[in-house]
């Protein structure tokens, strides 16, 4: 993954040790202070533009699916205008945060994950579970923030028809190409995403929460960027069309 922290009571220094602690060597590495604290980040596609650092690979498909990019600084020019719900206007692999606030705006398809440090002595966050444990230093709270996503909050009485939405998703949405440094996770048939009611509803909070994090972390070990189109806001909105 590419791995970004921040913290207050923790030096520039000792937050980029955190940082190399779990990044590959071969990862550029970045380290600033600012009037809070301190921002760390190590790897590729990090970008600053004003009060706002832009993470990852904002894309102009609905679906989610890899495609045209939707530029730094345009999706900046959105959060300025619109606030935090900008980023629902993108899709794809991508996290905000507000250098001047410390404000962690996380994109509604889970993939990139953060980790919010909160405490006494120390407040900050990580990209990796590991990073902010060491922020922690097993003295503060470490919990995993969730996008708002209305699937979320469905219980057992939910009613889902997935299957037509999956063949809908692949035989009409599936990409022409996508770039060397690209991946789609995108669940198999028989999975239970696809399936209906209250598992297929649990299925989706499992991809947000864990699976879909987790396989974002692999695929960045391996320089690619990872989408999963079942997890944005279309087809999530087409599942719960058809629920009760």
């Amino acid at each position: 993954m590419t791995v970004v922290a921040f913290a207050r009571g923790v030096s520039r220094t000792e937050l980029l040790a955190h940082v190399d602690a779990v990044a590959p060597r071969s990862w550029v590495r970045e380290s600033i202070a600012t009037a809070w604290g301190s921002l760390s980040w190590a790897g590729d596609d990090v970008h600053i533009d004003g009060d706002w650092l832009i993470l990852g690979r904002p894309t102009a498909d609905p679906w989610g699916w890899p495609g045209d990019l939707v530029l730094p600084t345009e999706l900046v020019a959105r959060l300025e205008m619109l606030g935090s719900a900008a980023i629902g206007s993108v899709t794809g692999p991508c996290l905000a945060f507000n250098l001047d606030t410390c404000q962690v705006v996380l994109s509604d398809n889970g993939l990139i994950p953060f980790y919010k440090v909160s405490g006494r002595t120390v407040i900050g966050g990580s990209t990796s579970t590991e990073v902010a444990r060491y922020i922690a230093n097993g003295a503060e709270t470490v919990s995993q923030l969730f996008p708002p996503s209305a699937a979320r909050e469905r219980d057992h009485r939910t009613h889902l028809v997935g299957h037509r939405v999956r063949a809908e998703l692949m035989d009409r949405q599936s990409p022409a190409r996508l770039r060397n440094d690209e991946c789609v996770l995108v669940p198999l048939p028989e999975d239970a995403l696809w399936g209906n009611g209250a598992t297929a509803v649990n299925r989706i909070r499992d991809y947000v929460e864990s699976l879909a994090p987790a396989y974002w972390w692999k695929a960045r070990l391996r320089g690619e960027w990872l989408y999963c189109p079942p997890l944005e806001r279309p087809t999530i909105d087409r599942l719960l069309e058809m629920s009760a």
